[in-house]
């Protein structure tokens, strides 16, 4: 579906608050959806087969509704586990604040989708999570398939 996706600005007008520009997080993931309660109605009851396959069913609604749906593509809210291999990711002493260093921006939900390894690789985000908060040092994840490396 990726040559099916809006170029230029992303299907809501800008991205997720990019200012116009592009951001590397460009594809939909229905691991995170926010919105008005009516917006967010009329997408999920739009197709009678959405408790199938949520992912498509929603691609396709903001295919064929242009400027109704925006994709965070800076990762401002949510921040998907899926294909970021080399991302790095640092957590604030103190706060464990997540930031994506790729764009500087520190979203509030990181999501997981399942596979092999996302427990594993979820497990270890947390224990450096609060370690940040614990010992008051930044700590560093640098995203592989299933592990990552920490620098110090």
């Amino acid at each position: 579906m990726a040559p099916l996706y809006p170029h230029g600005a992303s299907s809501g007008g800008g991205g997720g608050g990019g200012g116009g520009r592009r951001g590397p997080f460009r594809f939909l993931n229905s691991g995170g959806i926010m919105g008005a309660a009516g917006a967010l109605l009329a997408m999920l009851t739009a197709y009678e087969t959405c408790f199938l396959d949520d992912q498509r069913c929603f691609v396709r609604y903001m295919l064929e509704h242009p400027g109704r749906v925006a994709v965070d593509e800076h990762a401002r809210i949510f921040f998907n586990l899926h294909r970021v291999s080399g991302t790095t990711l640092t957590f604030a002493p103190g706060t464990g604040q997540l930031r994506v260093a790729l764009t500087g921006s520190e979203p509030c939900v990181m999501h997981g989708n399942g596979g092999a390894g996302v427990k594993q690789l979820l497990a270890a985000l947390v224990d450096r999570w609060r370690r940040a908060r614990q010992e008051q040092r930044t700590f560093t994840a640098v995203l592989a398939d299933t592990l990552y490396d920490e620098k110090q």
